[in-house]
């Protein structure tokens, strides 16, 4: 009976709103990857507002893993971070947009693919972004992987872009936005010439 009463319960909230039983899975177990672009559809937010980091060491030292096991500490001071969900259709719109004009950008960010659920694998990680990025033709992107719950504390919103702007601070911008914004967040992030971004 229990089993039952759960089941319906889900049903009834994944009736509501795809996205937040979505996000329960995220918590809880990896969901199979699906194509979500027309899901949870929102206004893109057109304005260029960064918000100052609280805690910037964390972007400064940040322990992530390559798709073959090798860890690497990335620094949004030397590269702008993107952080992004295999499971949010604001990340998928956002990836895609980002492929699309990426000749219109002065350089792309690094791609951070976490908020898996605990204990994922890292093969698990890499299998469900590589779906993501075969789905929607990705190319070229530098994919890290962040399997810690450390996400939960870091990232407020999804996508998460992390920075060192031209004013001297790291800085966030946080959510799907036009890609005017996105040029212009990834036109003031600094760039270190010793970064070396192959994965």
């Amino acid at each position: 009976m229990k089993s039952k009463v759960s089941a319906a319960v889900l049903l009834a909230v994944a009736l509501i709103s795809g996205l937040e039983i979505l996000q329960w899975h995220a918590a809880h177990t990896n969901p199979p990857f699906q194509n979500l672009l027309a899901i949870d559809k929102t206004t893109p937010l057109a304005t260029y507002q960064p918000q100052p980091v609280s805690h910037a060491s964390a972007f400064t030292h940040l322990l992530v893993e390559t798709a073959n096991g090798k860890p690497v500490v990335l620094d949004a001071k030397e590269y702008p971070l993107l952080f992004e969900a295999y499971w949010c259709p604001h990340c998928q719109r956002t990836l895609v947009l980002l492929n699309e004009k990426r000749t219109h950008l002065h350089h792309l960010p690094l791609f951070i693919s976490t908020g898996f659920a605990p204990g994922t694998t890292l093969q698990q990680a890499v299998q469900l972004t590589e779906k993501e990025s075969t789905t929607f033709g990705l190319r070229d992107e530098q994919m890290y992987f962040l399997l810690s719950n450390q996400w939960r504390s870091l990232i407020p919103e999804f996508p998460l872009l992390v920075f060192y702007s031209t004013n001297g601070k790291v800085e966030q911008l946080a959510g799907e936005h036009t890609f005017p914004v996105w040029k212009e967040a990834l036109y003031h992030a600094q760039i270190s010439t010793n970064r070396k971004t192959s994965a």
